[in-house]
């Protein structure tokens, strides 16, 4: 695992090294752990702006690893801080208000400041992986609190450890993650509907107009395990309760025609392990502008289930 030769310390297999690192931290509970941690400020110009949850060891982290392959040590010191030293990986906002980090596939819920004809605007990023989400904007007698919170939905036959990392605003409007220790929350863990969570608050002094206002965030994300669904079927039924049709419905399908008899729809769920859920709408009192969604926890990638929103839709209406 690691030689030691001459007096200094050499790193030959760095993997297994971390492999047993990850083991023993997976044997904590770690679910209280904070992420707002101020050391991680370099500057007062940074502030805190998101959560990432990634699953399993990225692409940063693997590189890390190379780079430390076969270098060679003064001492155990020198060592304990090459190991400490935590992944940080660039972060890009794309035009679609969502987020990529180099490195790391991962999905991030956050709060996002920004000018918008010069004045500023606030944004609530989510990139559709969670669900559950709940955003608000309250002004205070100091300032504003905005506050964002989700659920981030994982598989029972997930396998790889689920991180959660903070994500930061530079002074300069670029954004970075770190990937460090604290993020390690959960593996191998069963049980539906078992909820870890962990939060962000902050607090931001900023001179708007030339009055001082004190603005706080909070971002809270919870990890909830669940089955995934397999298969979906609409039934259409009249004001009479009879049967007009059944339609099965893809993965890959977003909106589905209703006959234009239609009053009222039950949406049949069937999840990998069996489980039957149905749902039933009254077309009169559930629908909005002519439409109406249903939410489908569909297994997306890296064991983590994707929530996809169904549109119905009326012929004729």
């Amino acid at each position: 695992m690691n030689e030691k030769k001459n007096g200094s310390i050499t790193i030959s297999n760095y993997s297994a090294f971390k492999s047993l690192c990850i083991f023993l931290l997976l044997c904590l509970s770690l679910s209280g752990c904070t992420l707002a941690r101020p050391e991680l400020q370099q500057t007062e110009e940074e502030e805190l702006c998101g959560i990432l949850v990634v699953v399993g060891e990225q692409e940063a982290e693997r590189e890390q690893e190379k780079a430390l392959e076969g270098k060679s040590f003064s001492g155990i010191r020198e060592l304990e801080k090459a190991l400490a030293d935590s992944v940080v990986a660039e972060g890009t906002y794309q035009a679609d208000r969502t987020f990529t980090f180099a490195g790391v596939e991962g999905h991030m819920l956050g709060i996002v400041e920004e000018e918008t004809e010069g004045a500023p605007t606030t944004h609530f990023v989510n990139d559709g992986f969670f669900t559950k989400v709940k955003a608000n904007t309250t002004v205070t007698d100091t300032g504003k609190a905005d506050t964002i919170s989700g659920t981030i939905l994982a598989a029972e036959s997930l396998e790889e450890p689920v991180c959660m990392y903070p994500v930061y605003h530079r002074g300069d409007g670029s954004y970075y993650t770190v990937l460090d220790s604290c993020g390690f929350l959960m593996g191998g863990v069963r049980g539906e509907g078992e909820i870890y969570s962990q939060s962000l608050q902050w607090e931001v002094t900023e001179e708007v107009n030339g009055k001082e206002e004190k603005n706080s965030r909070e971002i809270k994300v919870s990890l909830e395990m669940a089955v995934p669904v397999e298969k979906v079927r609409v039934y259409m039924y009249n004001e009479q309760n009879m049967l007009l049709g059944t339609q099965e419905i893809t993965k890959a399908a977003d909106k589905v025609m209703l006959q234009r008899e239609t009053a009222y729809i039950i949406v049949e769920e069937e999840k990998t392990d069996g489980q039957i859920r149905r749902s039933l709408y009254d077309w009169n009192e559930a629908v909005t502008d002519q439409e109406l969604v249903h939410e489908i926890n569909y297994l997306g990638t890296g064991g983590l289930i994707e929530p996809k929103e169904l549109l119905f839709t009326k012929s004729g209406a």
